[in-house]
């Protein structure tokens, strides 16, 4: 039977980890590196389960960043993935309707996320942002090194969680880039 669990990242027994390096490095390789973060931890982490066995997850980070004049609270919908061989089964789906959940419930105005799948995220919602640039702190190899300004109207996109529109103005993330 399929269940899905929510954990604080602290939290994530040792087992479940085990089974999400090799989840995350099929699912983006390159990126993970056998870790199961690539720049840092992030606050939650949703996992699908399949009797014991990991079939999904996508990890759930909280902040507040600027958009032009404004500070907005937002969750940011970090590496949603399924096994391979469980992909088209709803999976996914149920994931993210669970991150939206969460989301309401912490009160955020909205979740952000990066994506090159926009077909998957647009029947869910989202919308993709436009902005005029987006600032974040670089991280490579556990380190901090500089900031960086660039357009990423071709993967940001967002879902409002409130009646309240995106505002109008350049993106800081006020700190690393998820």
């Amino acid at each position: 039977m399929m269940m899905i669990q929510t954990f604080a990242e602290p939290m994530l027994p040792a087992a479940l980890q085990d089974q999400l390096r090799p989840l995350l490095d099929d699912a983006f390789p390159g990126f993970f590196n056998g870790r199961i973060y690539v720049k840092q931890q992030p606050h939650f982490r949703i996992i699908m389960d399949d009797e014991g066995e990991v079939v999904g997850q996508v990890a759930l980070d909280y902040r507040v960043i600027r958009v032009g004049a404004e500070v907005v609270q937002i969750c940011f919908v970090i590496d949603l993935c399924v096994r391979k061989d469980r992909r088209r089964q709803g999976i996914g789906s149920k994931l993210l309707a669970e991150a939206e959940t969460q989301a309401r419930q912490a009160g955020v105005s909205f979740i952000v996320l990066m994506a090159d799948l926009h077909d998957f995220y647009s029947r869910h919602g989202f919308l993709r942002i436009q902005s005029e640039l987006t600032r974040w702190l670089a991280i490579e190899d556990r380190a901090s090194h500089s900031l960086i300004e660039e357009d990423l109207a071709d993967q940001l996109m967002a879902k409002p969680m409130t009646e309240i529109g995106w505002p109008k103005g350049p993106i800081d993330l006020l700190g690393y880039l998820p």
